[in-house]
């Protein structure tokens, strides 16, 4: 006796929590490694705050409050302006995977059932990685309503070396700043012309100093949350002759540049390859602090799952939606740098 609609609907519904990744021949997928997914977005590094917009309290000056006085100086307290509001607006994203009964009907054995559903909510997967690694990776202009602020938004070039990385181009603030009001929140950066030690591994160097970027970290700590949060992040080719550089200068460099479980590290933080950044022909290595770089979820918003649903424009049809409302927020750009090929 053929199913019903009724009886599919309940065999797919019961599927879909216990789905298991078969063995398909996947090769539909763009990069070799999907790091905003798999490290940024983690339960214990993701943020999750409720509201209208992101909010966070800035305080990026001191006050006139200490000076040497005489012993018969008059007092004369003033109540100074430290802290405003830095203010980013939630960005929405979606997945999903469909099917339509007719489909369930032609594979009606229960294993091509869950090869099916398990086939498409792997793309639909796959799919997300890839949107948020790209968008990750990509400044949008002031009219963009629609994508996130990604690392170039917040850790801006620019060629003067120093905390010169100021407002994205075609914005004019961040965040809802006037730089001109908040000139110390801007990030370390500065070029390179040749990837040798007394080029860009000592300008690495000194911008780890200036950006508070800690001393090497031991095996143990290396893929704890610790080594998870001091990255670098560079594309195929800037990674690659790091890399030579390591192997043919491994004593004289000593710890500034080596390898720690066939990862190529920087004073002991790690060098990956961001593959969206391939495309940058400037070759660009972003230093990242996560602890003051992160992304941000609305509360109940993190990949939420709609469920089985009915298609509204086709009730043959069936569909499952996964949700995100998130933006990246920068709390102190100071901490995070990025160098770039002149």
């Amino acid at each position: 006796m053929p199913l019903t609609v009724e009886q599919i609907d309940d065999l797919t519904a019961s599927t879909l929590p216990h789905l298991t990744k078969r063995n398909l021949a996947q090769m539909a997928q763009t990069f070799q490694n999907y790091e905003i997914l798999s490290k940024w977005f983690t339960k214990e590094k993701v943020q999750k705050k409720g509201g209208h917009s992101i909010e966070m309290r800035l305080m990026d000056q001191l006050p006139d409050s200490a000076a040497h006085i005489t012993i018969d100086q008059s007092d004369n307290p003033t109540i100074a302006k430290l802290l405003d509001k830095m203010t980013i607006p939630w960005r929405h994203f979606q997945s999903y995977y469909a099917w339509y009964i007719e489909e369930i009907l032609m594979n009606s054995g229960e294993s091509e059932i869950v090869d099916l559903l398990s086939a498409r909510r792997d793309a639909s997967k796959i799919r997300t990685a890839e949107v948020l690694e790209i968008k990750a990776w990509a400044c949008p202009v002031a009219a963009n309503k629609v994508d996130p602020y990604g690392v170039p938004y917040w850790i801006v070039k620019n060629p003067v070396e120093g905390f010169n990385g100021g407002l994205p181009a075609d914005h004019t603030t961040i965040a809802g700043l006037d730089l001109d009001e908040h000139p110390n929140f801007k990030n370390y950066t500065g070029t390179y012309t040749a990837i040798s030690a007394s080029d860009l591994i000592r300008k690495l160097r000194k911008a780890m100093d200036q950006t508070a970027f800690k001393s090497p970290i031991g095996k143990d700590e290396f893929y704890g949350m610790k080594g998870k949060s001091w990255r670098l992040y560079t594309n195929l080719e800037t990674k690659l002759a790091i890399e030579d550089l390591a192997r043919a200068q491994n004593e004289n460099l000593g710890a500034d540049l080596a390898a720690m479980d066939g990862q190529t590290t920087v004073r002991g933080n790690a060098l990956m390859r961001a593959n969206p950044l391939d495309s940058d022909p400037q070759n660009p290595i972003y230093g990242i602090n996560h602890n003051t770089f992160k992304v941000v979820t609305l509360q109940g918003a993190f990949f939420r799952d709609s469920g089985q649903m009915v298609v509204p424009t086709n009730h043959r049809a069936r569909v499952v939606y996964n949700d995100t409302t998130y933006n990246y927020m920068c709390m102190n750009r100071r901490h995070n740098f990025v160098l770039y090929e002149a």
